[in-house]
């Protein structure tokens, strides 16, 4: 896949489980800000020099409520911005995850609870 190298502002980082970061940094413009969401089980990597010569930004942030997810989303909206996600059945969850540990997805996979055959209750 060829990478749109310095095309991005701002880039935030829902992945709960350790995967590199190196690759996600260089798609970020000059000041750049990577904000990561998901916590990882392990400390993350990347190059520092990459950081420095092009003054991009590591910060971290944790979920705001319904309010800060709306303004958000309302961002989303004005920017024309969409996500890639997957809709998988709640049967499939550890599948899901051991494909995220793997580093094995380019989407962001959402359960379908309310679709799902499972007995949830």
């Amino acid at each position: 896949m060829e990478k749109p190298a310095n095309s991005l502002d701002c880039l935030p980082d829902i992945v709960p489980a350790f995967h590199p970061l190196q690759s996600y940094l260089t798609i970020l413009k000059v000041d750049g800000k990577f904000i990561l969401v998901g916590v990882a089980s392990k400390p993350l990597q990347f190059d520092s020099a990459d950081l420095i010569l092009w003054k991009k930004t590591v910060t971290g942030s944790y979920v705001g409520g319904m309010e800060k997810s709306q303004e958000l989303l309302g961002f989303w909206g004005q920017k024309g911005l969409t996500s890639v996600l997957e809709l998988v059945k709640i049967d499939y969850e550890s599948g899901a995850f051991e494909k995220m540990e793997r580093n094995d997805t380019r989407c962001r996979f959402v359960l379908d609870v309310a679709g799902s055959s499972s007995n949830l209750g």
